[in-house]
């Protein structure tokens, strides 16, 4: 579920890229700014530990 909604955030603000990046993880930050980098990181692995 988690990584769905990374990718949906994702999604939302245009990224097509490698979902294992920084630009990715910036993009997150960018899409939810509440977001702590702490926060942002640990979604975005669990995004990579589950693929589409």
């Amino acid at each position: 579920m988690r990584a769905s909604w990374v990718r949906s955030q994702l999604s939302a603000v245009g990224f097509t890229g490698d979902i294992a990046s920084i630009a990715a993880l910036k993009a997150l930050r960018r899409a939810e700014p509440r977001l702590s980098l702490i926060a942002a990181v640990q979604l975005q692995k669990d995004a990579v530990a589950h693929p589409e």
